[in-house]
């Protein structure tokens, strides 16, 4: 199967067997972005890594929260740590593991996941990685 890497979210993603189509000069996915927005948020709440800059970006924006509002829900005082985070592009962030895991208890409470049982893990993750795999098809 075809394996294409779109970078529309922040970060690159590796799409298998999805359709494709030209637009000016670029192939793109044939894809329903919402469903795939859906998907990789999903993706990061169980990805065993620690999130980067771009991760926590695409996470922010897709509960639609400013960094303001961001750093108020994990008890930050301003939102200058939240942009600094997310400057690190695809590099991690560099919280702490707690915060990580309030992160993901904030993505799965959003999404009516069940992830408080496996908090434990993600408190000995590995660094980002350098791109994710979702087979779409």
């Amino acid at each position: 199967m075809k394996k294409i890497t779109y970078n529309g979210l922040g970060f690159p993603i590796i799409l298998e067997g999805v359709k494709t189509r030209e637009f000016r000069g670029e192939i793109l996915p044939d894809i329903n972005h919402r469903k795939l927005e859906d998907l990789v948020f999903k993706t990061l709440l169980w990805l065993p890594a620690h999130f980067s800059g771009a991760h926590l970006s695409f996470v922010r924006g897709y509960m639609g929260l400013s960094q303001k509002e961001f750093a108020t829900m994990l008890g930050l005082k301003t939102h200058a740590t939240i942009s600094g985070w997310e400057l690190k592009d695809s590099k991690a962030t560099g919280m702490l593991g707690t915060t990580e895991v309030v992160v993901r208890l904030l993505m799965a409470e959003f999404i009516g996941e069940n992830f408080a049982k496996h908090f434990r893990e993600f408190l000995e993750i590995s660094s980002p990685p350098k791109n994710i795999e979702l087979k779409v098809a």
